[in-house]
Formats: structure tokens, C-alpha cells, sequence
């Protein structure tokens, strides 16, 4: 069975809802073709469909994703690394504003110093 767990606090007390939705996912993925895949997901989890979906989902990816320029002196903010079992409503980014030291190129790689450690464009987010 496959339980949703909806958090909900009241009164300064944590409870915890437990939701049935297999019966959702069946319907969801019976329900008509995606855009995505061009096929109904019950379809293309078939072994002969399994290539075309992927091809189908590949051509249909955006990875036309433009940071911000960093320089020396700019103010970033770093990605929090979190184990497997955190929690969804926890930032992906720090409060504190750190400046970059300094940017060094490495086998064709922009590293950013920030907070005395290299780190990699996609693990900052600009501040002003």
C-alpha cells in the first residue's frame, strides 16, 4: 500500500495524517497520454515502448538553465547539503551571505571560493 504522510501541527502538537493514494495512481496513470512521454505511463513502463518514452522525454528536456555571473566580492548564498530523510519545507539554501574570495579555473571548471572551500556555480545562489 502506499500512504501519503501529511504533517500537520495544532496547538503546538504534531500530528501525523496518513493518506491512501494507490487508488489515485492507478487512475493517474490510466488517465490519457502525457505530453511528456506521448503515451500513458502504464504504456511506456512496457519493454518495448521503455526507449521511445525516454527518447520522447530527452528531445522534450530543457537544459537551457543560465546562472548569474559571479565575480569576486559578490555575495552568495550556499547549498545546504541534507541527509535523505529531510524534510521538504527545509531551505535548499543557507540565511547567510557569504562573499566570493575568489573564482580559479581547474580542467576547464570555474571553482568559487566561498567560506574557505571550492565550490561549484550550481552550489550558489546570488544575493544582492
Amino acid at each position: 500500500m502506499m500512504l501519503k504522510q501529511v504533517r500537520k501541527i495544532s496547538n503546538g502538537i504534531i500530528i501525523y495524517i496518513y493518506i491512501y493514494i494507490y487508488p489515485s495512481l492507478l487512475v493517474y496513470n490510466n488517465k490519457g497520454e502525457h505530453s511528456a512521454i506521448e503515451m500513458k505511463p502504464s504504456e511506456a513502463v512496457k519493454k518495448d515502448n521503455q526507449l521511445i518514452a525516454k527518447m520522447n522525454m530527452l528531445t522534450k528536456a530543457k537544459g537551457n538553465r543560465i546562472y548569474p555571473s559571479l565575480l569576486p566580492g559578490n555575495k552568495a548564498k550556499i547549498l545546504l547539503k541534507y541527509d535523505k530523510f529531510h524534510k521538504e519545507h527545509q531551505p535548499k539554501f543557507s540565511d547567510n551571505k557569504y562573499e566570493i574570495e575568489k573564482i580559479e579555473q581547474k580542467h576547464g571548471i570555474n571553482l568559487y571560493m566561498v567560506n574557505g572551500r571550492p565550490r561549484l556555480r550550481s552550489e550558489l545562489l546570488k544575493t544582492n
